[in-house]
């Protein structure tokens, strides 16, 4: 990016993304007022109870990982998912064209399909299988559930998550994006998948 661009990723990103999109509480290094209010992980001991667990990107690298780089909010995060669902715009923002978001939408991996995440970490991730049944594939940026689901999703939806259960979705045929965020691993358990779904079929009502 920066031999392209000439800016840090973090530079870049802040210049053409989150200032534009009005992301203020979104950020590469959190500051004072963000570090007030980081909000602490949890993982659930075998008791049952819930223990602090560290675990945070390394501050002021050389590199930035960007699969988890960012600090931000749930209602950030959602002017972004709603700039993907209006075709490249917010609020008189356009930071990308209607070509190049159908373009990041569309299947890339042809009849390839996602399947089922088997764990290799199983504090930090279950095995996984989001939305299990529906066909999934891969665009350039998020996953696509190829089928509609009953209850929930259009055909074509799309989505991620991070680690510590921060799931989101679009779905641009129901004009639908949300966004769930817990701090606590392991990625997927199963009492949080039924919260996820609980969550979607609500959205959805």
């Amino acid at each position: 990016m920066q031999a392209v661009d000439g800016r840090r990723i973090d530079q870049f990103c802040r210049e053409e993304i989150l200032e534009p999109l009005g992301m203020r509480d979104t950020a590469f290094e959190p500051d004072r007022s963000m570090g007030d209010r980081l909000a602490g992980v949890k993982i659930r001991g075998e008791d049952g109870r819930f223990a602090d667990f560290a675990i945070s990107p390394p501050p002021n690298p050389e590199v930035y990982g960007m699969g988890h780089a960012l600090y931000a909010t749930a209602g950030d995060y959602l002017r972004f998912l709603r700039m993907v669902l209006n075709h490249g715009a917010l609020d008189g923002h356009r930071l990308h064209s209607e070509n190049g978001v159908a373009t990041m939408l569309s299947n890339h991996i042809g009849a390839l399909q996602v399947p089922a995440l088997k764990t290799a970490a199983p504090p930090i991730s279950a095995d996984v299988d989001l939305l299990p049944g529906t066909r999934k594939t891969h665009g350039i940026a998020f996953m696509r559930f190829e089928d509609g689901a009953p209850g929930m999703r259009g055909p074509g939806s799309q989505g991620w998550a991070g680690v510590l259960n921060t799931h989101y979705w679009i779905d641009p045929v129901r004009d639908i994006a949300a966004v769930l965020m817990t701090q606590s691993p392991p990625f997927g358990e199963p009492r949080f998948l039924a919260t996820y779904e609980a969550f979607g079929r609500a959205t959805y009502r």
